[in-house]
């Protein structure tokens, strides 16, 4: 039998610690604590349940009653745990040091092999077993569910709520009803589902005294269809809606359900007093330190001289907020006159610190140490304009930009993006030198699809390593450019998703016309999915292509490459794909990545993961395709920062040809996708 001792020692009084009666301080006995039976496995979480328990009794060594408390603490635990049959029993030997021993005869871990929901018909189980909260077994908690009665009694509550707000208010759920041998490891679960009859709404009476409109409430489709909670809230919603938009700023509402079990049907009784009729006398902004009134003036959606119109009112808040300029928001409805019949609204707003300089480092297997330093106004000249300054290092690039972006360009919901940037890069390949500028619109188009259109100008100069890689094409050349792209990003993290996706497509086009040396056309697009299998337990996927179409030899800048960190990670930089003699890429017309990988947590910010990358590179644009694909299989682990992940992949190439590294480590910050 294993056993964990752990020494609790009183040796310092607290000055505000507890005091006996005659004025002493109360001081902590030394004693032993042995867990016998618990495996040494649960010793430190066991000592962590009862901490506080057993420094009562260190206090005060003759009472017991903290350590009963403690057995009793111990036993839910291990309930908790999945160890249905758990008991727990104490002994203190009283000796110099008193020893207190905690006996505990754990059983068997069990797990739910079944869980069966019978009876229902009107609700699915694919959306009643979610709402179990259950905690599973295994390698990455994909094993069977551990057996634990709190967790099956929580669920049988969450089914009996979801459907009372479905509207089957006779709804019962027999169960849990538990089939298990004596000892077994294993056990099967049934709840039994006796859903009843959806009630229906057969009326609404609404009090004459609201001045609503029946039809506005949409009284006739309540009335035909079946009862829900929802159907309520969305009911006095909608009166609350018609009453703040018609004047009323303080309507009282009332909704009252009145069953009928016989029929099975419910009546609702919506009443109140719409309160006194406002007209906006005055409109006003306060709270701006830098920003500049007009800016302010732009979110309002009222104006003196209407009637208070609540919709109006919400719209206003939320254009304020989407500024991004300010960390509180409200509009305040103060009365001009006793009655308040007369209002002024103030827009009120809290502004937040728009001016940010930031110093980043990191570290990448191909560029090695990296960093910037960053300055961003949020709120330039008090305009709500954002700019930006940026210089980047590393050991191969080095960087400046600076950009402008006007967020209501010609008083649309469009911005409007300036930057200009000078570059210089050291390629497997080349070493790049540019300088350039751009133009951009953005606009959000339908919920979370973003559009964007623009022109970019750069001048490109190139140092070519291997004379065989530039062909006919020109080193230095100038290419301009228009190009339209459409992002989806609908992921619950930037920095490390965990659900969600994100799809963008961009589509490129240079003519000599628009003042460059070069024409090609160029298609680029991304698809990424993420999804949570168990609790921190995400599995992602992505695809990621592009392609070129010249007439004449592509310059090296404009080619694609693939291999490194962020793409087939068995390769070095840009290395998977054709080759000259001399074994440097050449980059290509066209190329495709697809990636997959499961993470899962470790220890604490620290967490692994398992993957695999497929990719090419073709030198054809008329060739596009998926030949010639090469792996890279691997393993690596994720140090979760605010900034983003720390990433160490070691990836292995299965197919490995003449030349090319059986496996590749890589260091970087970020995710690969």
């Amino acid at each position: 039998m294993k056993s964990a001792r752990v020494l609790l020692l009183g040796l310092v009084v607290m000055a505000t610690g507890c005091r006996t009666p005659d004025g002493a301080t109360e001081t902590e006995v030394p004693i032993d604590v042995e867990f016998a039976g618990a495996g040494s496995q649960f010793t430190f979480r066991l000592r962590r349940v009862i901490e506080d328990l057993l420094l009562d009794f260190a206090r005060a060594p003759s009472n017991e009653a903290p350590l009963f408390d403690a057995a009793q603490d111990l036993h839910d635990h291990y309930l908790t745990l999945g160890f249905p049959d758990a008991r727990v029993d104490y002994r203190v030997e009283r000796k110099a040091t008193p020893r207190v021993v905690f006996v505990i005869e754990a059983g068997p871990r069990v797990t739910v092999s079944d869980m069966r929901l019978t009876g229902h018909s009107a609700i699915g189980t694919g959306e009643l077993l979610p709402l179990w909260p259950r905690t599973r077994s295994g390698l990455l908690a994909t094993g069977d569910p551990y057996y634990v009665m709190e967790e099956l009694l929580v669920f049988k509550a969450s089914l009996r709520a979801l459907y009372d707000q479905r509207g089957f208010l006779d709804a019962q759920i027999d169960g849990p009803h538990v089939e298990r041998a004596a000892g077994a490891a294993t056990a099967r679960v049934r709840f039994q589902i006796a859903e009843g009859a959806r009630y229906k709404i057969a009326d609404v009476t609404v009090a004459p005294t609201l001045l609503l409109d029946d039809k506005k409430l949409g009284i006739d489709a309540l009335v035909r269809g079946g009862f829900d909670r929802d159907s309520l809230e969305a009911l006095r919603q909608r009166a609350r809606v018609q009453l703040e938009s018609g004047g009323y700023p303080t309507p009282r509402l009332d909704l009252r359900v009145e069953r009928d079990d016989a029929n099975p049907s419910v009546r609702l009784f919506l009443d109140g007093e719409p309160g006194v009729r406002a007209r906006v006398v005055a409109v006003s902004v306060e709270g701006q330190a830098r920003t500049a009134r007009f800016v302010l003036e732009r979110c309002l959606q009222f104006k003196a001289g209407e009637w208070y119109d609540g919709t109006k009112v919400e719209a206003t808040t939320r254009e304020a907020y989407l500024t991004g300029l300010f960390r509180r928001a409200e509009v305040q409805r103060r009365p001009r006159n006793p009655d308040g019949t007369e209002v002024e609204l103030v827009l009120v707003v809290d502004e937040i610190e728009a001016r940010d300089f930031d110093v980043l480092a990191g570290y990448g297997s191909y560029e090695s140490l990296r960093g910037g330093l960053f300055y961003t106004d949020r709120n330039l000249f008090g305009r709500g304009h954002r700019g930006s300054l940026a210089a980047r290092a590393s050991l191969k690039s080095q960087a400046l930009s600076a950009s402008w972006m006007v967020p209501h360009a010609l008083g649309t919901g469009t911005s409007l993006t300036t930057t200009g940037s000078l570059r210089k890069r050291e390629e497997p390949t080349f070493e790049d030198t540019s300088r350039g500028a751009d133009v951009a619109l953005a606009r959000d188009l339908i919920g979370a699809l973003r559009g964007r259109i623009g022109y970019e100008f750069q001048a490109r100069d190139a140092r070519v390593f291997d004379g065989a890689v530039r062909g006919s094409a020109p080193d230095a050349f100038q290419i301009g450019s228009v190009f339209a792209e459409l992002v989806l990003d609908q992921r619950d993290s930037p920095l490390y998703p965990t659900s969600g996706h994100r799809e963008s497509v961009k589509l490129e086009r240079a003519r000599e016309y628009l003042g460059g040396d070069i024409e090609l056309d160029r298609l680029t697009w991304s698809v990424a999915g993420f999804w949570s299998l168990a609790q921190d337990l995400v599995f992602g996927a992505t695809a990621r292509g592009g392609i070129a179409w010249s007439d004449a030899t592509l310059p090296v800048q404009e080619r694609f490459f693939n291999g490194g960190e962020s793409s087939v990670r068995s390769f070095e930089e840009a290395e998977l794909g054709p080759l000259t003699a001399s074994g440097t890429p050449l980059g290509g017309a066209y190329y495709n990545t697809f990636s997959t990988e499961l993470r899962f947590p470790l220890v604490r910010a620290l967490h692994g993961a398992v993957f695999a990358d497929v990719g090419n590179v073709g030198t054809r644009d008329d060739a596009f395709g998926l030949s010639d694909l090469r792996f890279g299989v691997g393993a690596g682990l994720r140090l979760v920062l605010p900034i983003g992940p720390i990433r160490l992949d070691g990836a292995a190439n299965p197919d490995r040809r003449p030349g090319e590294e059986t496996w590749v480590l890589n260091l970087s910050v970020g995710l690969p996708f």
